[in-house]
């Protein structure tokens, strides 16, 4: 009865009458609410109107379809779904959970518009230092001048007093430091009038129903200053003339949102070209390996993480396997990293042209660096290159002499460069 109630009033003018017409007689003389009448007049069926729904953005999807409710047109029910969807991401929900966090949380829940050029922007004073608009409106001018109720502490020469600020103080320093502390707090207070009547640059509406501070003293400055603006115990005061102003703007651009409307969606699809083939992946995962593991047992640990992950196939396991127990046993590898102070992996380095480069790694000794780039694919001149490009990129670094060296990880070959 109340969703009838309510849905008539939103969509009848005669809405009273409609509801009454609602009514049936029974046999024992009494009226009664006919729902199944409300349904029929209005949604047709109960198969329509009592329909399934998969979550709760299907649900209010749906519930909008049902009201003839376009959502695109209407900002309110855009943000209302937008809650809805992002409510149930990532977990399970229902309508019920849904109706407790919107009562929790309603209160703080709001569409957040952009800027346009007819606002009304509000803000304090202290954010407004710096900017400044075609009108300002101040709805009061009567800033507190009385100082803060806090202790203080007070040293007066070989005394520390700690107590409220008191201008009838009978100790002379007490009264004289409330007096100077008065006197601060006055002028903060001033600048700050200052500020908020300097932010205007066509018109300023400065608004002063004062109860004493500051609204009293710039009223008492004003009607000595303006005595023909006081009318019995009211000032207004008008300073300059009313004329229009032209303001010339660009037009405000927002973001509209669009029907799916009744169109396929595959051919949105985009068929990526060019998959990593076997060999790409297999030196992506030795990479990875050869980083983030300093021992054999830890690569193989590591290795089946990434197999049930899928990123690694399951026919690479054994080439993958030999390949680290290759570079592992190595002993030249080894006595490196054993002796190392210092291993960086994959350490991006960005020369003087801002390009980036990242040597596979870099080893820290105490007489020497060495550069090591590994290979999983055959020679290529591009390699000797590259690392010598490294090797010209870490003298500029280190003090110490740059060794350089191509590591092809499936013959298991140094290659000095």
């Amino acid at each position: 009865m109340k969703f009838a109630d309510l849905f008539l009033r939103l969509t009848h003018d005669e809405a009273e009458l409609a509801y009454l017409s609602l009514f049936e007689t029974s046999p024992d003389n009494k009226r009664k609410f006919s729902i199944q009448r409300f349904i029929t007049t209005y949604f047709q069926s109960e198969s329509l109107f009592f329909f399934d729904y998969t979550n709760l953005y299907d649900l209010v999807q749906k519930f909008f379809d049902l009201m003839q409710w376009k959502e695109t047109d209407d900002v309110y029910l855009h943000h209302f779904a937008d809650i809805c969807f992002n409510f149930q991401v990532g977990k399970r929900v229902d309508l019920n959970s849904f109706l407790d966090y919107y009562k929790k949380q309603k209160s703080k829940l709001a569409i957040q518009l952009p800027k346009t050029n007819d606002a009304i922007q509000i803000m304090t004073i202290h954010k407004s230092k710096g900017l400044q608009f075609p009108v300002v409106i101040i709805p009061s001018i009567d800033f507190s001048i009385n100082s803060t109720y806090s202790m203080y502490l007070m040293q007066d020469e070989d005394q520390v007093y700690y107590r409220k600020l008191s201008k009838n103080s009978p100790i002379p320093y007490i009264k004289a430091f409330s007096e100077r502390e008065d006197g601060q707090y006055f002028m903060d207070k001033l600048n700050l009038l200052y500020v908020a009547m300097t932010r205007t640059v066509h018109r300023l509406y400065a608004f002063n129903t004062f109860k004493g501070g500051m609204g009293q003293k710039v009223h008492e400055i004003l009607s000595e200053a303006f005595p023909m603006a006081q009318h019995d115990s009211l000032l207004h005061l008008t300073l300059g003339t009313k004329e229009p102003v032209h303001m010339k703007g660009t037009a405000d651009e927002f973001y509209q949102p669009e029907e799916f409307g009744e169109r396929l969606w595959y051919p949105k699809l985009v068929i990526r070209q060019g998959f990593d083939n076997e060999q790409t992946l297999l030196g992506k995962a030795f990479h990875e390996l050869i980083a983030s593991c300093s021992t054999f047992e830890s690569a193989l640990i590591s290795m089946e993480r990434m197999e049930e992950e899928s990123l690694i196939h399951p026919q690479q396991i054994g080439t993958l396997t030999d390949m680290l127990s290759r570079i592992y046993a190595d002993q030249t590898y080894k006595k490196w990293t054993e002796c190392a102070q210092t291993i960086r992996n994959e350490e991006t380095i960005m020369d003087i042209n801002c390009s980036l480069h990242r040597p596979d790694k870099i080893i820290e000794l105490a007489d020497k660096v060495i550069v090591i780039d590994f290979k999983t694919g055959a020679p290529n001149p591009s390699h000797e290159t590259q690392i010598k490009a490294y090797t010209k990129l870490l003298s500029a670094m280190y003090t110490i002499p740059i060794e350089a060296y191509l590591y092809y990880v499936q013959r298991g070959d140094w290659v000095p460069c």
